[in-house]
């Protein structure tokens, strides 16, 4: 199956990036590039972005194989991290290039993503502490000239691990940690049950000896 691309605007596209990569990185023929879209200038440069005076939004575009990672499980993880309710905002960062946008790229692309939109909406609706607002604002519009970021910007968090990521995206980063600990105790765990089941080995081979010379 040939190789598609999603892309995704939900806030500074430094963290939005790392948590992609993060979650799908290890599929095979899964890679992104941080950029701008939905503007109205050719190639963009990062100051005129900011300045708000294209329109464009930061955002991640990514290339996936639709075999690996469904289209639906990238717009249902891009919803988890990130408030697709505030408009033009994400926690401190605010301006049109923060909007919560999915730029689709195909007429499937456009039905999946409005359809689990409705569905995440309906969560919303059952459970008011999911985001800070009430209706999602999030654009579904069709994908036009993705313009790659500056070099410096793509994976920078990789680049500059303490950088910044964004608020829900930090919040993402903590569940990670309570996760890694969690792996941590288990693997602690396991490494005491092998010592212990070595420790009754031992001791189970040492009074078979003993008992044989004991027979002697």
């Amino acid at each position: 199956m040939a190789i598609e691309k999603a892309a995704f605007a939900a806030g500074c596209f430094w963290g939005v990036e790392k948590v992609f990569r993060r979650n799908f990185g290890k599929n095979k023929d899964f890679d992104t590039r941080v950029g701008y879209i939905g503007g109205n200038k050719s190639d963009p440069s990062y100051r005129e972005v900011c300045n708000g005076t294209t329109n464009h939004a930061e955002a991640v575009e990514i290339n996936f194989n639709p075999e690996n990672i469904s289209y639906a499980t990238l717009v249902e993880f891009f919803y988890k991290i990130h408030d697709p309710t505030t408009l033009n905002r994400q926690g401190n960062d605010s301006g049109t290039q923060y909007r919560s946008a999915i730029f689709y790229h195909s007429p499937e692309q456009k039905e999946i993503a409005e359809r689990v939109t409705k569905e995440v909406q309906e969560r919303a609706n059952n459970n008011k502490k999911l985001y800070s607002g009430d209706k999602i604002v999030t654009e579904i519009t069709e994908a036009g000239t993705f313009y790659n970021a500056e070099e410096y910007h793509q994976d920078y968090l990789t680049k500059n691990p303490h950088g910044y990521e964004g608020v829900r995206l930090k919040n993402i980063s903590f569940i990670r940690s309570i996760e890694n600990k969690i792996e941590r105790t288990r693997r602690g765990n396991l490494q005491a049950e092998f010592g212990l089941a070595r420790k009754i080995e031992d001791d189970e081979k040492k009074k078979k000896k003993k008992e044989e010379e004991t027979l002697d």
